[in-house]
């Protein structure tokens, strides 16, 4: 996957580009959504998604103001806002079917969250009652994107 076509000059945004990046080569082919949302001290927060998809050929697609959107809410995350908390699913289409894979910042870089994690956060309602999962659908740790970029 080529770098994204634009570069920030503080590390923050350096490592929101890689950030970006690595999850979309981990995600492998298929559809892709990937969605950030970064929590501040007073409890606004930032959110934002992307859809991105490779094909047979490792070609990648997106929509390049979507990807700005996610990577400027990671690279608050990072470092730029008072985030307390970050988080990241990527939720892949295949031809094999749907799989959920999740993401939280510890530190200064994304830590993958365990196939629990993930069923936990996605079968939990916004006013904590408990959801039935998705049919159909695979909730899977996170995969390890490596260690952080040095910046």
């Amino acid at each position: 996957m080529p770098e994204l076509d634009f570069a920030f000059a503080d590390p923050a945004g350096h490592r929101a580009v890689k950030a970006f990046t690595r999850l979309v080569r981990t995600a492998g082919r298929g559809s892709h959504q990937i969605s950030v949302v970064a929590v501040e001290g007073e409890g606004s927060a930032y959110h934002a998604s992307c859809t991105v998809s490779v094909d047979h050929e490792d070609r990648v697609r997106y929509c390049p103001e979507r990807a700005v959107d996610v990577v400027v809410v990671f690279r608050a995350a990072f470092g730029v806002a008072p985030v307390i908390g970050a988080g990241v699913l990527v939720r892949t289409l295949t031809e094999e079917g749907s799989r959920v894979q999740g993401w939280r910042l510890q530190g200064q870089w994304l830590t993958p969250l365990s196939e629990g994690e993930i069923f936990d956060a996605a079968c939990t309602g916004p006013d904590g009652d408990v959801q039935p999962p998705e049919y159909g659908v695979t909730y899977a740790a996170g995969t390890p994107l490596g260690p952080p970029p040095l910046v």
